[in-house]
């Protein structure tokens, strides 16, 4: 059956509410993330915009760091989609400048791919074409990562980019990277 949204939000409001009297971080977050997923999932990305926020205002240790920064990615995604794509952007980029700062190539790297992600649901094929061509040599460049998890992760984002150039009307560059795939994974269709 259809979820009423509605309810549902308020349910995970009083869980994460509970949560909080309860200092339990873990449930906290477990609560506010399955809030914003059903809200996102269910077009809300106003509401979805408004909890992000909240939650970048929130005190806390650094057991809920990584939380914000999850709320911080679905707040870019949340401006993209209502069409606010230069302040998804302007969002995007500082956060790859934090990391660039902060020397971690990881993170700057999957921010990366998310601004890739914001220009194609723009529009702005070429700039995520370019932007995903150029995260395939970085991916392969890292030092700190076994090879098996480098080779994957530039399978997803080639894959991701056979997509764009196909949203580019460009079907030779998107087999060539479909052949790269399978080259490696003859095995996967």
């Amino acid at each position: 059956g259809r979820v009423d949204v509605r309810r549902a939000t308020e349910a995970l409001r009083q869980n994460a509410a509970q949560a909080l009297k309860l200092y339990s971080t873990k449930k906290f977050v477990s609560a506010y993330g399955r809030l914003i997923d059903l809200l996102y999932e269910n077009k809300r990305y106003v509401e979805v915009e408004k909890i992000c926020r909240e939650i970048l205002e929130l005190q806390g240790g650094e057991d809920i760091t990584p939380f914000k920064v999850d709320a911080l990615e679905m707040l870019a995604q949340s401006l993209a989609k209502q069409g606010k794509t230069d302040a998804a952007l302007t969002l995007m980029d500082n956060l790859i400048k934090g990391a660039k700062k902060a020397r971690d190539e990881r993170s700057e790297i999957l921010l990366s791919r998310l601004k890739g992600q914001i220009l194609r649901e723009a529009g702005k094929f070429e700039d995520a074409a370019k932007l995903y061509e150029s995260l395939i040599d970085r991916v392969a460049k890292l030092a700190d990562i076994k090879q098996e998890s480098r080779d994957r992760f530039a399978d997803l984002i080639r894959y991701t980019l056979s997509g764009v150039y196909i949203d580019m009307k460009n079907v030779d560059k998107a087999a060539e990277h479909l052949k790269a795939r399978l080259a490696k994974d003859e095995k996967n269709p």
